[in-house]
């Protein structure tokens, strides 16, 4: 879809859905002024102003991946929580602009001119996140900001550490065990769950980023079962198998 602002939304509210591929001449590819709870913004952009997945919204578990601005790749002028940000691109801030990020990962994103990360002032309250992988000729984390108790590649206020966070891959935010991240947050988060919904502090504290770490002993083992949509079968011919995972 496409418009001059929202080309996916304009001032609507989303749950567990998908923005994909949208357009808008001005600002807000995926969303203008709108809230987007669980939801998937990709492949969207915006021209003159920005936002290439959102634009003046908030996100709560969101994933923005692989948008496009001039300010904002994936949000400008908005406010993320728990939300993954990565593979967008911008001249300012490619991950986010003049925004909020609490308890985000913001991995991967690359901005032409400056903030790779995030773009923007001190007003906005970008705290308990991950920033990394990021590039641009100036500020390739931030440009502008002053991150409260976050992990990012480069010295600075606010950055509590430098090391390798220990993400799954760059295209997942899930944390490794023996992460820095684990049990870094001491600021107790509204709501109290982190981007798949697991409840937070899995541990002795929150952790810093998008994901809540879920400890070995947590995990069991897995049983799936197979079930065909025909009893019978021709050869050559494809057959359709539903799968329940317990």
């Amino acid at each position: 879809c496409s418009a001059i602002s929202g080309g996916g939304t304009f001032r609507a509210n989303l749950f567990n859905g998908r923005l994909m591929t949208n357009t808008a001449n001005f600002d807000g590819g995926g969303a203008y002024a709108g809230s987007l709870v669980d939801c998937l913004a990709s492949g969207n952009s915006a021209g003159v102003a920005g936002g290439g997945a959102a634009y003046i919204s908030e996100g709560l578990r969101c994933r923005l991946i692989g948008n496009s601005a001039n300010q904002g790749g994936g949000l400008h002028a908005g406010v993320l929580k728990h939300s993954f940000v990565t593979g967008n691109r911008a001249a300012y801030g490619a991950g986010i602009s003049q925004s909020s990020a609490i308890n985000c990962t913001v991995v991967d994103n690359r901005a032409s001119s400056e903030g790779g990360g995030a773009y923007g002032g001190p007003e906005a309250v970008v705290q308990d996140s991950i920033f990394y992988y990021n590039s641009a000729p100036v500020g390739p984390d931030f440009s502008g900001m002053m991150p409260q108790n976050c992990i990012a590649s480069i010295e600075s206020f606010g950055v509590i550490a430098t090391n390798i966070p220990g993400l799954a891959c760059l295209s997942n935010p899930r944390l490794l065990p023996g992460s820095i991240a684990v049990d870094a947050d001491p600021n107790p988060t509204d709501p109290p769950c982190d981007i798949d919904g697991d409840f937070r502090p899995g541990g002795d504290a929150e952790d810093i980023g998008a994901d809540e770490f879920v400890s070995d002993s947590l995990v069991g083992p897995l049983s799936i079962q197979l079930k065909p949509s025909v009893t019978h079968s021709i050869a050559g011919i494809p057959i359709r198998f539903d799968v329940e995972i317990e």
